[in-house]
């Protein structure tokens, strides 16, 4: 009854600990502009990761973009990927469980 117990309460602090360590979301958003400042619409916005892609479908006139993955528990790297014709395309790596704000100015392609 004792062992059967301990054990309870082991798996009980387990399962607890592992909730806490669960810090739920990593976020990237910004604006994607051109080299003169202006907004660029219809960019495709691209959040990769070790495990899965998303993809911002919505593609705002101001040249916004908000993406936001879960990661708990595990820290993971992650490459955001902008891309539109007539540009570069933009790579940058990050590391998940932060919140980032990053502005993007596109370069014209040559």
């Amino acid at each position: 009854m004792k062992t059967e117990s301990a054990v309870l309460r082991a798996c009980i602090i387990v399962t607890l600990v592992s909730l806490v360590a669960c810090d739920g979301f990593t976020g990237i958003k910004g604006h994607v502009r051109d080299p003169k400042g202006q907004p660029v619409e219809g960019a495709k916005v691209v959040l990769k990761t070790e495990r899965t892609t998303h993809r911002e479908e919505k593609r705002a006139q101001d040249g916004s973009y908000s993406l936001f993955t879960s990661n708990a528990p595990l820290k993971f790297k992650m490459r955001l990927v902008i891309s539109k014709e007539g540009y570069r395309t933009y790579e940058k790596d990050f590391d998940s469980n932060e919140h980032y704000v990053h502005d993007v100015v596109l370069e014209t392609a040559r």
